[in-house]
């Protein structure tokens, strides 16, 4: 009809053109529009179609090997506060130089826990569609905790344990795929990923469903493992890595500040009573590790840089005994630098001992970047960098400086159900088998016992009890039923002050909706304010706010260029970027778009 309308006046001469009806005039400027409209959009689809097709590298310009780096409560305001005493050969330096700086990264799940955190940088999505809500929950058929990556039917391998006395790890709890899932499935099996680090929660929550191979440690007995979910039995490498010195030629170190005194500024003396005293350590340098090899050794080991520095010599033996990077088939290796969590946990953020961590990892970066150049090849590598999760400070310390700080906001919480039972006995009676309301309650949230309601509109109804209970603390910050969490309702409880907050933009509400999973969840979800933990570390995370959700996220190398972006973003990126790079689909529950302004195409 276009083309007709046109071409049944292209040789009308001017003057009867002129003369022609309006309505014709009408049609044929219509008809002219369309088709310049129908040709602007042919340009549109021709220009995705170019960019999509430039949005791809070809085989040749793909990575050989890409890195995802998570380094354990690195916490993006180090990089502020210790910018200036980074050295000029260091990796953050050279980041600064050639990588994609994503400075507005933050952990869009409202409990920032280390599982969660690790969970969702490879699958792309969130503990609500990814199933890992917590490091442990409560798991209502069993009637018992279930660890994030525990599985009694897949039992270690590579350490003297039996299957009752050490439970199996797979991940099995996972409910998606990872982009190494994607991969593998991609290249038919070729593509290698593998996983490697202290941690176990940390290795296969990254690693995916079909990993090459996943290997943790063991901290009973300073063996490198991994679980008949993987593998039968050890790589040659690995058993002589447990063979040889790897582990037993840190007996005895000791542990001393990097640089000189003047390189630091901690915000309170290195022998402070906030730190803790965790498995032995002493608060202040020297740290020196024990000499007998026992379980005390071991640990002491993880709650030291040496921990980070054993990690990454297994990396780089891994790195070589597989190959990885060294064919046409790109491969993916994650890596978990677990230390600076323990080391967090204990010492806090802003002591000497976690600013002299920080410029150790940064040190430790740099050298592995010139390990990739010199084994992989330049240009030929890719590495993302980020965290699980951030870090709430030592609550007593931050009282000193006037914030308000508070450890155990409700007190001792077994004192505080024994409370909560009695006002749901007031409300329903005398509960039923078993006898007791509360099934279980961590530090997020509360399951109650559904067998010990009359009917399922009591236990219904007996959210509402448990969450008005709660917000009678002065501590609570955001308390929500399930049932509301489910309908998404913004009016969902939240403490007073922070009302404007919800009604502004429903953030914190999107926050613990999104580490809400209604099979795992519990009744009643819940948060406190900033700067209080339910822990025994003196410092601790898990909250929704910045300190525990903002983290570094840096990407360098092949494809990859400098960029400084402050555009809102998440750590669930890596996987849709990582896809893009390897040009193939973002794993199936995705749900983050790629960091763009990083790549060079």
């Amino acid at each position: 009809m276009v083309s007709g309308s046109v071409s049944n006046h292209e040789n009308v001469p001017p003057q009867r053109l002129a003369r022609l009806p309006q309505i014709s005039r009408y049609r044929m400027r219509k008809a002219l529009t369309n088709a310049r409209v129908w040709l602007q959009s042919l340009g549109v689809l021709f220009a995705v179609g170019a960019s999509w097709a430039a949005g791809h590298l070809s085989a040749e310009e793909r990575p050989r090997l890409i890195v995802v780096m998570a380094v354990d409560q690195l916490s993006y305001e180090f990089l502020i506060r210790f910018r200036d005493r980074f050295q000029a050969g260091g990796f953050f330096h050279l980041a600064e130089r050639q990588a994609a700086w994503f400075t507005e990264c933050h952990h869009r799940h409202g409990y920032t826990v280390t599982g969660p955190g690790h969970s969702v940088i490879m699958t792309g999505t969130y503990p609500y569609r990814n199933g890992i809500i917590d490091n442990e929950w409560f798991d209502q058929r069993l009637r018992s905790k279930r660890y994030c990556v525990e599985d009694p039917s897949m039992p270690i391998v590579g350490a003297p344990y039996t299957k009752s006395e050490y439970v199996g790890v797979s991940p099995a709890n996972l409910l998606v795929p990872t982009v190494g899932d994607a991969w593998r499935d991609a290249t038919e099996g070729k593509g290698k990923v593998l996983g490697v680090t202290l941690k176990d929660r940390a290795a296969v929550l990254m690693s995916g469903i079909r990993p090459s191979g996943v290997y943790w440690f063991d901290v009973n007995t300073g063996k490198w493992v991994t679980s008949r979910y993987y593998r039968s039995e050890l790589p040659r490498y690995m058993k002589e890595i447990n063979a040889g010195d790897f582990v037993t030629g840190y007996a005895g170190k000791v542990w001393t500040p990097l640089y000189d005194a003047d390189a630091y500024h901690p915000q309170h003396p290195d022998e402070s009573p906030f730190e803790g005293e965790t498995d032995g350590v002493s608060r202040a340098f020297p740290h020196r590790l024990p000499t007998e090899l026992t379980a005390k050794f071991y640990k002491q080991l993880l709650i030291s840089p040496f921990g980070n520095e054993l990690t990454m010599r297994v990396v780089q033996l891994a790195i070589e005994a597989e190959e990885l990077g060294m064919d046409d088939v790109p491969d993916i290796l994650n890596v978990g630098l677990s230390s600076n969590d323990y080391v967090g946990h204990n010492y806090g953020p802003y002591s000497l001992e976690v600013e002299d961590m920080t410029y150790r990892t940064d040190k430790l970066l740099s050298e592995f970047v010139q390990y990739l150049d010199n084994r992989i090849g330049t240009g030929r590598w890719t590495m993302f960098l980020t965290a699980d999760h951030g870090v709430t400070p030592i609550p007593e310390y931050v009282v000193t400086q006037g914030l308000p700080g508070k450890r155990k906001p409700l007190g001792d919480l077994a004192a505080f159900v024994e409370r909560l039972e009695a006002r749901l006995a007031t409300r329903f009676g005398p509960p039923r088998t078993p006898q007791h309301f509360v099934a279980f309650m961590d530090a997020h949230q509360l399951f109650l016992d559904r067998r010990s309601f009359e009917n399922l509109d009591a236990y219904i109804a007996a959210r509402a009890v448990v969450r008005d209970f709660f917000l009678q603390s002065d501590s609570v910050a955001f308390v929500a039923t399930r049932d509301e969490l489910i309908a998404g309702r913004a009016k969902a409880q939240l403490a007073d002050e922070y009302q404007p907050f919800l009604a502004r933009d429903s953030q914190i509400l999107k926050l613990l909706q999104r580490s809400f999973n209604a099979d795992r969840s519990g009744d009643v979800i819940y948060a406190y304010k900033p700067y209080q933990i339910q822990s025994t570390h003196p410092a601790s995370h898990g909250s929704p706010w910045t300190m525990d959700s903002h983290v570094p996220l840096i990407v360098l190398g092949c494809g990859i260029k400098p960029a400084k972006c402050d555009r809102p973003t998440s750590p669930a990126a890596v996987a849709s970027t990582v896809a893009k790079l390897l040009g193939i689909d973002p794993p199936s529950a995705n749900e983050e778009q790629p960091l763009q302004e990083a790549l060079a195409w």
